[in-house]
C-alpha cells in the first residue's frame, strides 16, 4: 500500500488499494471500540494536518497520542506486507461437546 519513500509512486494497477485503506479505518474503529474518541481523533487529525503534507509516521503518532493506543505495528503490518496476515488458531477439545480455541 506503500510506496517508496520521496518518489511519486503509482504502481497500483486497479482500486483495492482504496478498498485496503477503507477497511484499514474500519478494523481501526473496531478495534478502538470507542466512537466517540474515533471520532474526535479523525476531527483533531484533520484539523492539526489541514492543508499540510504530511508522512505515514506523523498520522501513526498522532493516532496513538490523541486514542492512547498503539498503532504502529497495525499499520506496519498493513502499510508494508502485501500478504494477508497468517491467523493461526489451536483447537482443544475440552470433552462436554466444548472446544477451546486460542489464537498463536
Amino acid at each position: 500500500m506503500q510506496g517508496p519513500r520521496n518518489v511519486y509512486y503509482h504502481g497500483w494497477k486497479d482500486s483495492d488499494i482504496y478498498y485496503k485503506g477503507t477497511w484499514l479505518l474500519h478494523s481501526m474503529r473496531s478495534v478502538l471500540n470507542n466512537d466517540s474518541l474515533w471520532f474526535a481523533a479523525l476531527r483533531n487529525l484533520n484539523t492539526q494536518f489541514r492543508l499540510q503534507m504530511v508522512n505515514s509516521e506523523q498520522v501513526i503518532d498522532f493516532l496513538s497520542a490523541e486514542t492512547q493506543y498503539q498503532w504502529a505495528p497495525y499499520f506496519a503490518q498493513y502499510l508494508n506486507n502485501t500478504k494477508l496476515p497468517e491467523l493461526k488458531i489451536k483447537a482443544r477439545d475440552m470433552g462436554n461437546g466444548r472446544i477451546q480455541y486460542t489464537l498463536k
